[in-house]
């Protein structure tokens, strides 16, 4: 038996919604304990990259849910990650032939 493709896209779909809750744990997780990364300081394109969005204000005042700056940035890239593969799956459902 063939699955359709909106079953697929939607177990896509449901797949990375829940690696974004377990990386919300484990940074949690973390958070509480205080462990953090250290990450190196060069200026590469992508530190100042980091650099420049964890040091904005809106960056600051909407993405305040752990102590760590990174885990912020973290978070925020899944956010960003589940948003554009949402948006891809209406555009995919919206746009495909039967």
């Amino acid at each position: 038996m063939k699955q359709s493709s909106k079953n697929r896209a939607w177990k896509g779909w449901l797949s990375t919604a829940t690696g974004l809750i377990g990386i919300q744990i484990l940074l949690v997780i973390f958070d509480r304990i205080g462990w953090s990364p250290n990450l190196r300081d060069d200026n590469s394109l992508l530190m100042r990259m980091r650099d420049s969005v964890m040091e904005s204000t809106w960056f600051n005042d909407f993405f305040h849910f752990h102590t760590s700056d990174i885990f912020n940035f973290i978070t925020l890239l899944s956010v960003v990650i589940i948003v554009l593969q949402t948006i891809f799956l209406l555009l995919s459902n919206v746009f495909k032939r039967d």
